[in-house]
């Protein structure tokens, strides 16, 4: 997967859906059974992974993702993939959209969930040869404080969105969760992780080297207000 995608990277054109497919055909990916929040009853893994910084809970510190440091240029093409690929209503004036990590995952319809981990906006983008599979999601979710458990949100109040081949950006702390779908599906959601403005120099370095970006909180904060979430 890493030398496919060094080799797409470096033939100039723009990183496409097919691209990323072919990569991720080629992606090893393990069993993720930290994820309860997303799994469907039953289920006792995912095919999840992350890419970027990440947060070592057992050390309560901040990272560049193991998979990152071993095969980068993955890493690396998924960042060009947003660059290349980037949201419809992209604000005039802005290059690129901020996020700090990549969350990549595989046939599976992730459960009705709010996102815990995350800080500002959100981009999804699905691929593969697959049919159902859209995006639900609740845009007016008042919260965990005020309705704990997101399964009793009323099904009329979600919006549903094709994320199929377009980049969408989400607030993804509201309740939000994937159709059943049939075929091979793969996500991808680039999102920043709370506490990134307050990493070291020596990280943001590390982070860089596999091609991940970050920009100051309040840039960020500029730039994510200048979106419509949900698309259209």
């Amino acid at each position: 997967a890493n030398e496919k995608a060094k080799q797409l990277l470096q033939s100039g054109h723009k990183i496409s859906d097919a691209d990323v497919v072919e990569v991720l055909d080629l992606w090893h990916f393990r069993k993720n059974d930290r994820r309860i929040n997303v799994m469907q009853k039953g289920q006792t893994f995912v095919y999840s992974e992350m890419l970027g910084l990440v947060k070592i809970r057992a050390f309560s510190k901040m990272a560049v993702a193991a998979q990152s440091r071993d095969f980068p240029d993955v890493t690396r093409l998924l960042v060009r993939y947003l660059r290349d690929q980037p949201p419809e209503d992209m604000p005039e004036g802005k290059r690129r959209f901020p996020f700090t990590t990549i969350c990549i995952n595989k046939d599976y319809a992730a459960s009705r969930h709010r996102d815990v981990n995350n800080v500002g906006l959100s981009v999804i983008r699905a691929v593969g040869n697959f049919t159902g599979g859209r995006l639900r999601y609740w845009p007016k979710d008042p919260g965990p404080r005020e309705c704990p458990d997101a399964n009793v949100l009323n099904d009329a109040d979600a919006k549903t969105v094709d994320v199929r081949g377009r980049s969408v950006v989400v607030d993804s702390t509201q309740a939000h969760e994937v159709e059943p779908f049939k075929g091979r599906r793969y996500s991808i959601v680039w999102f920043s992780v709370p506490g990134y403005d307050k990493i070291d120099a020596g990280l943001r370095q590390d982070l860089g080297a596999c091609g991940v970006t970050t920009v100051r909180g309040a840039e960020a904060a500029r730039t994510w207000q200048a979106f419509e979430v949900g698309g259209r």
